[in-house]
Order: C-alpha cells, then sequence, then structure tokens
C-alpha cells in the first residue's frame, strides 16, 4: 500500500473514532506520566542527554528569567 493510501485510510479511521467518541484524550497527567516513562527509559538505557557545564548554566539562568517575568505579571 502506497504512503498516501495508508494516510488516507489512517486519517479515515481516526475520524471514525472521533465522531462516536471511542478516541482516546490524553489529559495532561497522562502526558506527565508519558513523559515521565520516557525520561526514565532513556536514563535506564544510559543514552540520556548529558549537559554541559555551559548547557546547565544556561537551563539555570532561563528558568530563573522566566520565573521572575512570571513574578512581574502576577497583580
Amino acid at each position: 500500500m502506497s504512503k498516501e493510501r495508508r494516510r488516507e485510510v489512517s486519517s479515515k479511521g481516526g475520524k471514525t473514532v472521533h465522531a462516536a467518541g471511542r478516541a482516546h484524550r490524553f489529559t495532561s497527567e497522562d502526558a506527565r506520566a508519558a513523559g515521565y516513562k520516557g525520561g526514565r527509559a532513556s536514563h535506564d538505557r544510559g543514552n540520556a542527554h548529558q549537559f554541559t557545564p555551559e548547557e546547565r548554566s544556561f537551563g539555570g539562568r532561563m528558568a530563573w528569567l522566566s520565573r521572575k517575568r512570571d513574578e512581574e505579571e502576577a497583580p
């Protein structure tokens, strides 16, 4: 089956289950659990990204700026 035909069939199937109300809907809790599970799997396999000191410093600085901006915007 061609790639276009597979895509067409998949699209019809997805539309059908959504219309019937049988499609799975992810909640934020589902997404959080899936992300945690994927992250754990990467660490367990040993192929998770290892941050350099520069990356860690930049990430910490960006988180600080984000928190500061949130505090300034809060009423």
